[in-house]
């Protein structure tokens, strides 16, 4: 019987053990306050990397080749005017459409009349190679013309409320 409570020096490599191994974890962090005015249209189309204003950009270099990269992306919006009721946020790989996530813009209590919301979305991306790799996320109104803001831009949701913890966030796990 093997008894894991004792200490053991292995050699050479241990097979069979599965995979799911994390390899990398990072998180990227950003308070930066951003508005725009370009539509990401609400239509068939998939999301360009032109479209919308960018929130925060994440630089990666994955350690193999056939790893596959778990990207979690958390970030708060808002549509200024409520012109839009839907605020696309894509993920980008460079310029290539991984996942698009969504605010829903509403009417509410904010100073400027209306509540801020927050999406949480995750995929999964397996490059093929150990390339450094920029994740972006951008946002914008998907009609009309409305103003994009995440964390800062208006009065109802400075990032001086709550000491400046209000965080756009990019997680990423590396798995083998």
């Amino acid at each position: 019987i093997l008894d894991l409570a004792d200490n053991f020096a292995f050699t050479g490599a241990i097979s069979g053990a599965g995979g799911g191994k994390v390899l990398q974890f990072k998180q990227f962090t950003s308070s930066t306050a951003v508005s725009g005015t370009t539509v990401i249209p609400d239509d068939n189309t998939v999301p360009t990397a032109t479209e919308g204003v960018q929130i925060m950009t994440a630089s990666f270099t994955p350690t193999s080749a056939t790893s596959d990269i778990f990207i979690l992306c958390h970030i708060f919006g808002n549509e200024h005017s409520n012109v839009a009721s839907t605020l696309p946020i894509p993920l980008f790989a460079g310029t290539t459409h991984l996942q698009t996530g969504y605010i829903s813009a509403r009417g509410g209590p904010g100073a400027d009349g209306h509540t801020w919301g927050q999406t949480s979305f995750m995929t999964k991306h397996t490059p093929g190679s150990t390339a450094t790799i920029t994740y972006q996320v951008r946002g914008g109104v998907a009609t009309g013309s409305g103003t994009f803001e995440s964390i800062g831009t208006a009065t109802s949701i400075t990032n001086a409320k709550f000491g400046n913890t209000i965080l756009n966030t990019i997680t990423i796990w590396e798995v083998e």
